[in-house]
């Protein structure tokens, strides 16, 4: 599938993955946990032969346990990323970044682990911790910045996070996200990076071709006049909300403590930036700017499968009924009754 796709343009082609590939939940119900893990396997050795350049680390595939998660990372040699996942000694199980080089162009691509529901950031989870973006990401950027032209951010936070995240930091172009929404989202310009998605665990496949140039900014087009109105209009309701809440009877002491009130400011800061930019007038003609086209295509109705693929469905199919025909005989043997036992 990726192979036939690849074999259709004369490109360099760059292999990612945002995570949430292994679990559908970040948790799994004790009695599916040998099918899920027999599963998580085969999912492991598939992407292991489509050759990713990086996949980034999302809950869902911890729901296992980093235990599980390690031993499953002995058998292949995936290259997960997460800057902000710890294990209980506090060391780093996983590589923050990777660099990789796709034609002349030198690409840095950096993986954070979103949080798990209902549990705060920095938080202990079990036998892993996942620390806040904001603790690790200014770091990862740091270490990377100067040596690429590219630098790609795998996350699975949500999309609120990942704009606050490309309004923060202009030095990434490129977030896909993954694990929070289910369904195929566009590429959206942010800032300086664009933002996209595709839909969860093998549905469909998406494909961005990418003309990079040095200027290492993304062309806005014809929708410049579209992008300003909306940053403008969203200025307005940002503004508003953070006047309604300064007339509040509070003092200022109480403002900064106020969480909704400093991220309603970080966004106005953001959005004042951002407006700025959009209304300097257009230097494509001093300063050539990169371009995109992209779309998705869905894997089960569009392309054939790869027979190695379908090797590594089939073998684990057949490892899932293995496994539940032991258990249920294992079952049967406690049902009998001891030898001498009358009813």
């Amino acid at each position: 599938m990726i192979k036939q796709i690849e074999s259709e343009v004369d490109k360099p082609v760059l292999r990612l993955d945002a995570g949430a590939l292994l679990f559908g939940q970040p948790s799994v119900p004790v009695p599916l946990l040998e099918a899920r893990t027999i599963q998580a396997r085969g999912i492991s050795r598939a992407m292991q032969a489509m050759h990713f350049a990086a996949i980034g680390t999302a809950p869902q595939d911890l729901a296992a346990g980093l235990e599980f998660f390690g031993r499953l990372r002995l058998e292949s040699s995936l290259p997960w990323l997460s800057a902000n996942l710890l294990d209980k000694a506090g060391e780093r199980p996983l590589q923050p970044s990777v660099m990789t080089k796709i034609g002349e162009t030198t690409v840095a691509i950096i993986g954070l682990t979103g949080e798990q529901a209902g549990n705060p950031s920095g938080q202990p989870i079990e036998d892993l911790r996942i620390l806040p973006w904001q603790e690790v990401l200014p770091a990862a950027l740091k270490q990377v910045k100067g040596h690429a032209e590219m630098i790609i951010l795998l996350s699975s936070y949500p999309e609120p996070v990942n704009r606050e995240i490309a309004g923060r930091f202009p030095d990434i172009h490129l977030i896909i996200q993954s694990g929070t929404f289910p369904a195929n989202k566009s590429p959206q310009l942010v800032g300086n990076a664009l933002i996209t998605q595709v839909a969860a665990r093998g549905k469909y496949l998406g494909r961005m071709d990418i003309d990079w140039q040095p200027a290492h900014r993304w062309s806005l087009g014809e929708d410049r006049p579209g992008q300003l109105q909306q940053a403008k209009d969203n200025l307005v309701r940002t503004t508003w909300r953070i006047e309604r809440i300064e007339k509040r009877p509070q003092d200022k002491e109480g403002l900064a403590q106020n969480r909704e009130y400093q991220q309603l400011r970080q966004e106005q800061d953001r959005l004042k930036a951002e407006i700025a930019r959009l209304e300097q007038p257009a230097r494509e003609q001093q300063e050539k700017l990169s371009t995109f086209t992209s779309n998705f295509i869905p894997l089960k109705t569009s392309l054939p499968e790869d027979p190695e693929i379908q090797k590594i469905v089939v073998r684990t199919k057949q490892e899932i009924i293995r496994a539940g025909q032991k258990k249920n005989e294992e079952v049967t043997e406690k049902s009998q009754p001891a030898p001498g036992f009358k009813k």
